[in-house]
């Protein structure tokens, strides 16, 4: 949900000023990304190793 405000955000500052901005918004999205991956990859293996 807040991968798609941050985009919605960029789109509406299309000035060169916000270009720092936009680089920060594209690394937390990224940020966000690989987090929710990793969780997911976390849960799996605690529960393989639960069911073993």
């Amino acid at each position: 949900m807040s991968v798609v405000l941050k985009l919605k955000n960029l789109s509406n500052t299309g000035n060169l000023a916000s270009k720092n901005r936009f680089l920060h918004l594209y690394f937390d999205v990224l940020l966000e990304f690989w987090q929710d991956i990793l969780v997911d990859r976390c849960k799996t293996l605690m529960e393989g190793y639960r069911r073993s």
